[in-house]
């Protein structure tokens, strides 16, 4: 639970609210302090082409929102380069054994990318989920933190998704601060340890508003066998869950074949965090009524753009957290 009394601090794909005096101000390019009487959307927007590359250089008023089928009036617009936080979740169960120096050096080059302003944290999770590093500008703990990992026990995969998620609510934030989020994930398999279902997962995610990466990589032996086959790699319920909660958050799911590509992987959502537009707008119809709205994005000048953000947001009104 996140209490709102003075301001509002932008958490990019969250729903936000407040209690301050001052008006929702008009469309804005570069503003990066937001204050309102009423609820706020943000949210995160990717925009790629038909071949899959970032499209740069959109204005604010070649965005169009729709909620629930009924077109918003976008009120904020973000194009520089704001901040990120980052959670990297890193599978350390036995079954990781032969693949965890490649996910390290994957993920150390990861850290190498993040910018002086940028934060990451580093949770692991086998049977049991650790938070090894929490939020740091330091990209040297960082590293130590994704080397120190310990292989063994079971996946509880559905838990270190939700601690990573519930991690973001402790992050403090100074008033009128404008950053991005965005969780991580690389894991072999499906759960095996965790209490949490999947449809009770799915739900946090939404109201999380977090965009959720997955990484989900297969054995040598595997890969081999599949080759042999002439078979591409088989849509298991594991693979149907990350695939949902990517597309719920806006995220992208990857399903690498062999081990040498997570370097590139790890670099493409590197490159699409950085290139992200943010867009916010005031629901008209802000009846908080609990209940979930659809979200569609437009760019109604670009044809030929493809963009791409969260599904929705719970309707939980000012002074609750949507998160």
């Amino acid at each position: 639970m996140v209490r709102r009394v003075l301001f509002v601090s932008l958490w990019l794909g969250g729903t936000l609210a407040a209690a301050a005096q001052d008006q929702v101000p008009p469309l804005a390019g570069a503003s990066t302090t937001f204050r309102s009487t009423v609820e706020v959307v943000t949210l995160n927007v990717t925009v790629t082409d038909i071949e899959g590359r970032q499209v740069a250089g959109l204005k604010g008023d070649d965005f169009e929102v729709l909620e629930d089928g009924v077109r918003q009036e976008v009120r904020f617009f973000n194009a520089i380069n704001i901040p990120l936080d980052v959670v990297l979740l890193i599978d350390t169960s036995s079954s990781m054994r032969g693949k965890i120096e490649m996910v390290q050096a994957a993920a150390r080059e990861f850290v190498k990318k993040l910018r002086p302003s940028d934060r990451g944290a580093v949770v692991t999770f086998n049977s049991a989920v650790r938070v090894v590093q929490s939020f740091t500008e330091d990209a040297a703990l960082l590293d130590g933190a994704i080397n120190s990992a310990r292989l063994g026990g079971g996946t509880a995969l559905y838990t270190g998704i939700y601690v990573s998620l519930d991690h973001f609510s402790r992050l403090a934030r100074r008033e009128g601060e404008l950053r991005k989020s965005a969780v991580v994930l690389l894991s072999d398999g499906e759960d095996t340890g965790s209490l949490i279902g999947e449809e009770d997962l799915l739900e946090r995610a939404r109201r999380a508003g977090v965009p959720i990466y997955p990484i989900s990589v297969i054995s040598e032996s595997d890969r081999n066998a599949l080759t042999l086959a002439n078979q591409q790699r088989m849509r298991t319920g594991a693979d149907f869950t990350l695939r949902t909660l990517a597309r719920e958050t806006g995220a992208t799911a990857f399903f690498p074949m062999k081990l040498a590509d997570l370097a590139g992987v790890y670099g493409q959502i590197a490159g699409e965090l950085a290139a992200q537009y943010s867009v916010g707008y005031v629901p008209s119809a802000p009846t908080a009524n609990g209940a979930f709205r659809r979200i569609l994005v437009r760019i109604p000048t670009r044809p030929d753009a493809k963009p791409r953000t969260r599904a929705g947001y719970y309707a939980t009104g000012p002074g609750r957290a949507a998160r």
